[in-house]
This record gives structure tokens, C-alpha cells and sequence, in this order.
């Protein structure tokens, strides 16, 4: 009861006027005040401060959750004078149902969603890039989940706003329901040299596997030089079967001698080629040592049904028109089915979105994206690299914003030790939906951070005491009974929320913090078309193709077919003769 009432904290201007006009009836009863419209109008203002005086001692139940939930949480007061048009809903507070929304220039200092899966995370995602979509801004999604039912959903959003026309989709499952795309073709030699390294394991800590990585990004700077000097664009299946083809290689090196043997990528390519030259060959060999595993993962990306996206000349995606276009790319990653590829491609990805935001931050600031460009990354942790960070710190000033969402702390902690800390710290916004791991429970907790608490004691003492003399004519006694009673209170910190707390979050809902001191517990809407929409490719390619290398096309002037299958039955008999039970 004393904790309640301290809780109300009566006083101030308005308690004492309200108290006031209460008490004002007695005080008029007097002889001095006595008159019939005095005692009316008193009565009516004592009813004033009744009233003014109940609403401050209901003001708990009045402001009691609106919303239910399972768990209790005041959120902090709502921005003021936010402008719907430049800002984005979120959800709606638990105990006011008051709308709480993010704008653009928050945004821009990105956003970080944590939340197990079937929790709500991927309608929040939708959501948001509804309404970025809807302010005409151009976006891009990276579905680790590979869901095409979400994907569908969402286009038939976009085609409700008559933004189905902006639409690209890379869908590795259905090619025929996809654009393409070649992440490789882009850019100067170190750019794309840069790209296809990302697939390699960063490798710092070993130095003659980092000696290795080394050798393999100089001689693709060298190779994609050479390619780009003939003029010849090429695919992810052409560059893998230059790697294993000496005819290729020499083709190409005959081929820049005679547009000019004395230029720079000429030179370079004839001294590459020189380090593998052996009794007048190409050591085939020796050159698939040095790419190591990185040809085997272009090939792998150069095949099937990665390869029907990425080998063309002339793909409908270039991220760099993505971004100042303000196009909206839907990306379907099987990371399931397909992890290895799904995982390589998702890297590669990754990197060409860091160079072409590189690109970006060279325009005057007239021609950068116009509202922000939005780059989601639903399951983050299944294809990003720990140079992924960099992408933080840079987009910002590129009108970029990144909305990464991930289940746990581990999917980062598993990349590197440091790229949790780097994406938390260059994130203003973070949104965190109920999770089902502790540890990522009590770091979230220790983030919000803590408040003072008021602990109140009430302590209550009694005592009774009684003494006499024995032997005495006269007895001579003495008896006394004592009470008493203390009443204080403890400040202390205690946590905002609690693990508990996260974990009991039910489904819809998350807790938000904007900029580490407004924090808010939120109900979040779900928003879907009315009306279904069929999917429909929107083809982007170049009209007039580009000219090629196309050694796909003739694969057997490359590549002995026999020798390679020689060679595969070899290799599966040597492994069957290790298979084989020993005989004593």
C-alpha cells in the first residue's frame, strides 16, 4: 500500500489545486461564507477536483496494456512531431496502442533484427519493405530461407502499388522464373578479382594459406585484365574452364598479341603464363594448384542451375542500376538444399553489393539514391564473410541503409568473434523478437541496459518485559510493553527487461530500442494484397548481346572428355582399393 502511494507521488500545482477545490465546501460552511450560490458553486468545483484528483490516482489503470501480451513492459513516450509520410510504422506500443514509427534519418544508421524463426521476423521484414517501396525507394532482399510463398505474397504487394513492373527475382530452384545475373562481369580486374576471392575462407591466421589466397587474387586480376583488354565479356563457366584448358589460355594469349602485345594486361598475362610453362606446355596442373579451391567453386557456380543465372553476357541485374534506379530485387538463396553453392553465390553477392556501393560514393550526393536504397538480409549468417562488416560503416554515406536479421548471436560469432560487435555498434535501430537461446537472451538484456528501482522496507518490532522480588512483605514488581515500526527504501539498478522476459515474447511481437535510450515493446500488423498477383519475369537484357568468350560452347575443343572421365575412373579405383577388407 505505502509503495502504491509513493508510486502516485501526489503533489505539484495540480494535486494541491485539485486537493483544494476538494476541501473548498468545508471551508464555506462557515458563517462567513454562508449563501446558497456560493455552497452550488463550490460543490461544483469540489466536483472538478474530484475528478482531476481520481484521474491522477487511476492514471495506472488507465494507462494499463492496451495491447495483450504475457509481457508487461512500459515503452518509452512516442518521437514527437514524426511525419508519416517520412517514416516508417513498426508496430504499435502494448500498453498505449499508440503507433510507433522509424524515419528516414534514423534509417540510415541502419537496423538489426534478432528473432527465432516463426516469430514474426519475416512480416516485420515484409512490412518494412512495403513501405520503403511505397515511397517509390529501390530495395533489395536476401531470402536465406529460400521461401517462394513469401516471395509471392510480396509481389502481389508490389503489383497492388503498381511497382510489379520494378521487380527482379533471382531463383535458383525455378531459372525459368528468373533474371539473370553475373556477378562477375562488372568492374575493374581488382574489383572482380576481389569478388571471387571473397569465396576462399579469409585465412590471416595461416600464412602460407594466406600466401596462397595472395597468389590466387594477383593471377585472376591478371586473367580478368587480359579478358577485358580482348574485349570479350565471359561468365563464371568460362572463367573455371580457362582455368583447365592450356588451349584456352593460349587462344586468349594469342588473341592479345595481336591487338597489342606491348600493353600492360598483355605483358602481364605472358609473364603468368610463364611461371606454369613446362617442356614447351601448359603445366595444367600446376595452375589448379595455385587457384586451389576457388576454381572448384566457380565451376560450381558456372553449372546447373546456378549456371542457367549466371552465364550470360548481357544479365537484367546490375546491382549498381539496382541501387540508383531504385529497382526492387527479390534474391531466393536454397541455403537448405543447396548450401555449399547457395553459400558461395550469397558471398559473391555480398561483395558485389560492396562494389557497387563503393561506385555510389563517388557520385555527388544529386545522384544518390533518392529516398535511401534498402538492403535486407534475412539469415545473414549462412553467406556473408567477416569483410561483410566494412559494409556498416560505409553505406550510410551512400544513402544505403542495411537491415540484416539473423536467429541468433551465433550465426555471427561463427564468422568471426568481432562482427557481432561490429554490426550492433553501427546499428542505431535494433528490433529483437522473441529467441529461443539464452546467452543471445542475457546479451540483449545487458544491452537495454538497467533503471533505478526503489526497494521500500516496512519494519515492525514489539517487546514486553516483567520483573519481581521474592521474600519481601511488600512485593515489588515492574512490567513494561514496547512497539515500534520503521519504514524506508533502497534505490538500486535492476534490468530493464529480463532473459524471461525475451523469451516469453509471443508471436507478433518484439522489443525495439532506437538509438540505445528509447525502447519500446510492440505489436507488429501484418500487411498482405487483397488480390493475388501471377509472377511474371520483367527481362532487362541488352537488346544487342555482347561478344563473348563462350568456351562453354566448345567445351571439347577445350577439354579432353576422355581424359577427364580416364582420369575420374582412376581416381574411384584407387579409393574402391581402399574400400576393399584386407585378406589374411
Amino acid at each position: 500500500m505505502l509503495k502504491k502511494l509513493n508510486d502516485i507521488q501526489i503533489g505539484g500545482n495540480k494535486d494541491t489545486i485539485c486537493i483544494t477545490l476538494i476541501l473548498l465546501p468545508l471551508i464555506t460552511l462557515t458563517p462567513v461564507f454562508y449563501s446558497t450560490e456560493i455552497h452550488i458553486f463550490t460543490v461544483f468545483l469540489s466536483f472538478i477536483g474530484v475528478i482531476g484528483i481520481s484521474y491522477r490516482l487511476l492514471d495506472e489503470y488507465i494507462h494499463a496494456h492496451k495491447l495483450e501480451t504475457s509481457t508487461k513492459f512500459k515503452s518509452s513516450p512516442p518521437p514527437a512531431n514524426v511525419d508519416v509520410y517520412k517514416s516508417y510504422l513498426v508496430g504499435h506500443a502494448t500498453d498505449t496502442a499508440v503507433p510507433i514509427r522509424i524515419y528516414f534519418e534514423i534509417m540510415t544508421r541502419h537496423i538489426m533484427i534478432i528473432g527465432q524463426s516463426g516469430t514474426g521476423k519475416s512480416v516485420l521484414v515484409r512490412n518494412l519493405l512495403f513501405q520503403h517501396a511505397l515511397q517509390g525507394g529501390g530495395l533489395m532482399h536476401i531470402d536465406g530461407k529460400n521461401d517462394q510463398g513469401d516471395f509471392l505474397k510480396f509481389y502481389s504487394l508490389m503489383c497492388s502499388i503498381g511497382r510489379g513492373d520494378d521487380v527482379l527475382v533471382v531463383n535458383v530452384d525455378l531459372p525459368e522464373l528468373s533474371n539473370t545475373y553475373n556477378p562477375i562481369l562488372y568492374g575493374d580486374p581488382d574489383e572482380v578479382a576481389t569478388r571471387i576471392i571473397s569465396l576462399i575462407p579469409s585465412s590471416e591466421n595461416s600464412p602460407g594459406s594466406d600466401h596462397y589466397r595472395t597468389e590466387a587474387t594477383v593471377a585472376l586480376t591478371i586473367f580478368v585484365g587480359a579478358l577485358q583488354q580482348a574485349g570479350l565479356a565471359y561468365s563464371m563457366i568460362d572463367l573455371a574452364l580457362l582455368l583447365m584448358s592450356d588451349k584456352a589460355l593460349m587462344e586468349l594469349d594469342a588473341k592479345l598479341s595481336e591487338i597489342d602485345e606491348y600493353h600492360e594486361a598483355a605483358i602481364n598475362f605472358k609473364t603468368l603464363l610463364s611461371k606454369f610453362i613446362k617442356k614447351g606446355r601448359i603445366d595444367s596442373q600446376a595452375l589448379k594448384d595455385m587457384f586451389g579451391g576457388v576454381g572448384g567453386r566457380i565451376f560450381m557456380l558456372g553449372t546447373n542451375k546456378f549456371g542457367q543465372i549466371t552465364n550470360n553476357y548481357n544479365p537484367d541485374i546490375k546491382l549498381f542500376d539496382v541501387i540508383t534506379q531504385n529497382k526492387i530485387l527479390w534474391i531466393m538463396l536454397p541455403t537448405l538444399g543447396k548450401t555449399e553453392a547457395a553459400n558461395a553465390f550469397g558471398k559473391i553477392l555480398v561483395s558485389d553489393l560492396r562494389t557497387a556501393v563503393s561506385w555510389v560514393l563517388k557520385l555527388p550526393d544529386n545522384q544518390k539514391p533518392s529516398p535511401l536504397f534498402l538492403a535486407s538480409m534475412d539469415e545473414a549468417g549462412s553467406y556473408v564473410n567477416d569483410s561483410w562488416g566494412r559494409l556498416f560503416e560505409q553505406a550510410r554515406s551512400a544513402r544505403i541503409v542495411m537491415m540484416p536479421a539473423v536467429q541468433t548471436d551465433a550465426n555471427y560469432k561463427k564468422i568471426s568473434p568481432e562482427l557481432l560487435s561490429i554490426v550492433e555498434g553501427n546499428s542505431w535501430s535494433k528490433i529483437y523478437l522473441k529467441v529461443g537461446d539464452l546467452d543471445t537472451a542475457e546479451r540483449i538484456v545487458k544491452n537495454i541496459g538497467t533503471t533505478k528501482s526503489i526497494k521500500y522496507t516496512l519494519t515492525s518490532t514489539e517487546s514486553n518485559s516483567e520483573s519481581k522480588q521474592n521474600l519481601q512483605v511488600t512485593p515489588n514488581s515492574t512490567a513494561g510493553d514496547g512497539t515500534g515500526q520503521s519504514y524506508g527504501y533502497q534505490e538500486s539498478d535492476v534490468d530493464i527487461i529480463t532473459a524471461p522476459q525475451i523469451e516469453a515474447l509471443g508471436i507478433g511481437e518484439c522489443i525495439m530500442t532506437v538509438g540505445g535510450k528509447d525502447i519500446y515493446h510492440l505489436q507488429m500488423p501484418m500487411m498482405q494484397a487483397v488480390e493475388n498477383h501471377p509472377f511474371q519475369v520483367n527481362k532487362l537484357g541488352l537488346d544487342t548481346p555482347e561478344k563473348g568468350l563462350s568456351l562453354k560452347l566448345n567445351y571439347k575443343k577445350y577439354i579432353d572428355v576422355v581424359k577427364l572421365k580416364r582420369d575420374i575412373d582412376e581416381e574411384d579405383s584407387k579409393y574402391e582399393k581402399l574400400d576393399r577388407p584386407i585378406n589374411k
